[in-house]
């Protein structure tokens, strides 16, 4: 069990989850160049040669499955920064794990109706120890002693220590008293893309914008949620770029005046100015050209060759 649990935690740590974005195209009479990105920062800020993306084609190489292979964490903790072994809270610890994995649905290009049962396999089991944990506990089990980091269930050695954080244990017995912080992996394997991002969005909004589970403070993090984070910074502060080069532009002529207005050369100026957005545009359009990927995030160069130029 806790082999399986090892192999499954490194997928987790090296699966590196491609996600392509096209920005623009740019249409010339020899063909298109297009300008792409990618913000999985996974990839970019490691070496292509590192000993990461060795490990991640080897284990996809081990497991042999067809399709997309994406993971979700999702993070639980009571508001209140308390124990989740209280009966309210792990109700609704109960009810919210049960809807992720049987009330969220989406449809896929073909109009089929999907649940995450229907895109978990060969990982549906990954987060069993943690059911069983917790049906332990609802079902008031007290002929078994719940130890930690495993504990033994018909004989069995079941490792809970990956699901549960922040925990409280009998120094002398090792019996678990409470923990605090959950921590759930949800493997989906899907051959198109969309419905998994899809199914992924609809779990972010059921954990950050319903109000279901009010005793429960939520959180989720992947590949695809940490891209779109980057690509929106760098959307936001792509705008700013312009007010930037208006500032710089004032700022160098009213510099550029002399009491003798002869020595006053304030086009000069502005061409001085126009210097580092010129090396922007060539950079980007180098970049372009070459067909290589890269994070919309470095639009914050720009403004360095704006402060060096």
């Amino acid at each position: 069990m806790g082999s399986t649990c090892q192999l499954l935690n490194m997928i987790a740590e090296n699966e590196e989850d491609n996600i392509h974005c096209k920005n623009a195209a740019l249409d010339t009479k020899h063909g298109g160049i297009y300008e792409g990105m990618r913000n999985n920062a996974r990839v970019t800020f490691t070496d292509s040669d590192s000993a990461s993306h060795k490990e991640s084609q080897v284990v996809e190489e081990f497991l042999q499955q067809n399709g997309t292979l994406n993971m979700i964490e999702v993070m639980i903790e009571a508001r209140d920064n308390g124990s989740l072994l209280r009966e309210d809270h792990r109700k609704q610890v109960w009810d919210l794990v049960y809807e992720i994995s049987n009330n969220i649905s989406i449809q896929d290009s073909s109009g089929r109706s999907l649940t995450y049962k229907d895109m978990c396999d060969p990982y549906c089991q990954k987060n069993d120890a943690f059911y069983a944990l917790l049906k332990l506990y609802n079902q008031n089990f007290s002929r078994v002693d719940i130890t930690y980091p495993t504990m033994d269930i018909l004989g069995k050695q079941v490792f809970i220590a990956a699901n549960v954080y922040d925990v409280s244990v009998d120094h002398q017995t090792n019996v678990l008293k409470n923990f605090r912080t959950i921590i759930l992996r949800y493997y989906m394997v899907y051959p198109e893309n969309k419905p998994l991002l899809a199914w992924e969005q609809k779990l972010v909004t059921l954990l950050y914008d319903s109000s279901k589970y009010n005793l429960l403070r939520c959180g989720a993090a992947s590949d695809s949620l940490v891209a779109n984070e980057v690509r929106d910074m760098g959307n936001k502060t792509a705008p700013l770029l312009s007010i930037s080069l208006a500032v710089l532009m004032v700022f160098l002529m009213l510099c550029s005046f002399r009491y003798k207005r002869r020595e006053s050369k304030p086009f000069e100026a502005l061409l001085g100015g126009a210097t580092p957005l010129l090396a922007g545009i060539t950079t980007v359009g180098l970049v372009s050209a070459t067909g290589l990927a890269f994070q919309s995030i470095v639009v914050s160069t720009l403004f360095l060759l704006l402060a060096i130029g």
